[in-house]
């Protein structure tokens, strides 16, 4: 299943989280509060529009997939900045690419535990 090489064989509810088009980790932040989350410690602020969001298992390496969005009342956009096992670091920008805070920002990530 882990593989998701079988055509005919089907992840069951107890091991559904180990296949690979299952979410491994999300959250929605503000700021350092998390609003909800699967598989996110916390949050650290690095500065405006800067975030880590750290991971309570973390990938088996820095080769997975996250994707970021902001929710604001203005133009603004999440993107992902570095990867680590343990963590991803976010970053969010306004049109003109200054670091701003957003209302909130969400964060999803793919890969093998």
């Amino acid at each position: 299943m882990e593989a998701a090489s079988s055509i005919t064989v089907f992840p069951t509810p107890g091991r559904a989280q180990y296949h690979p088009s299952a979410t491994k980790a999300w959250c929605r932040g503000l700021n350092t509060t998390i609003t909800a989350s699967y598989n996110v410690s916390s949050i650290t602020d690095n500065g405006v529009g800067d975030w880590t969001v750290n991971l309570t298992v973390g990938f088996s390496s820095a080769n997975y997939v996250a994707v970021a969005s902001a929710q604001s009342s203005a133009d603004q956009n999440c993107s992902i900045s570095a990867y680590a096992a343990g963590s991803v670091r976010v970053v969010c920008f306004n049109q003109a690419g200054v670091a701003v805070d957003p209302d909130s920002f969400s964060v999803a990530s793919y890969g093998d535990l």
